[in-house]
């Protein structure tokens, strides 16, 4: 019988164990990593539920779930940090809108703290043009944001995770995506997108940036 002893491990084996989780459980992708919704469902559907019982989310975390333009960008970002020694996992691609719905609940009406401001449909996720990472450090997610940022002294690197994220989020710039953690408001450093210049009203609306 699985001992549930601890949300933290039960995010590592959604992640490392993905089709093996989803499986089981009949999620369609994992949950992304920096809310505890996948363990909310470890627990309240156990590891031998019905897929067929539970009305699926999408919460993706394929790159080919993104615009065409954006999956390329997103790749690119990908092998140029493994490239420079970086390892970073892909947490969220595309939302639809009852998953975002869900995860702008919580904090308000369910459950845990606030993780976004955006309500259904109106989150880059659920127009295919944004993502969410996080840095591994040998093997290990990097969910800390305290250091003093990139800097020439090589004996913190092990222990200044903000290095760590500008040194990833920099890589991702040069590529030509825009990173959440220059945002002035709700500083997101794990979200990255490209826009191609239009707003949520104008993907809305119908219209499609041109490449």
């Amino acid at each position: 019988m699985c001992s549930f002893s601890g949300l933290f491990d039960f995010f590592i084996i959604a992640v490392y164990l993905e089709k093996w989780v989803c499986r089981r459980m009949g999620i369609r992708q994992a949950t992304e990593a920096i809310t505890p919704l996948l363990v909310q469902q470890i627990m309240k559907r156990g590891l031998n539920s019905n897929p067929q019982e539970v009305n699926e989310m999408v919460n993706s975390r394929k790159i080919k779930d993104l615009h065409p333009h954006v999956a390329t960008l997103c790749q690119r970002f990908l092998d140029e940090c493994s490239a420079a020694g970086y390892d970073v996992l892909i947490t969220s691609t595309y939302r639809d809108n009852e998953s975002q719905a869900e995860l702008y609940a919580q904090g308000r009406t369910k459950p845990g703290r606030i993780v976004t401001n955006a309500q259904a449909g109106k989150s880059w996720h659920n127009w295919r043009v944004a993502f969410d990472i996080v840095p591994l450090r040998h093997g290990k997610p990097v969910w800390g944001t305290l250091g003093n940022g990139i800097d020439n002294n090589p004996k913190d690197d092990e222990i200044d995770d903000l290095e760590l994220w500008h040194q990833v989020a920099a890589i991702a710039k040069s590529v030509g995506l825009e990173w959440a953690g220059d945002w002035k408001t709700f500083r997101e450093l794990a979200h990255f997108q490209y826009t191609g210049g239009l707003t949520l009203a104008d993907f809305a609306s119908g219209k499609i940036f041109v490449v």
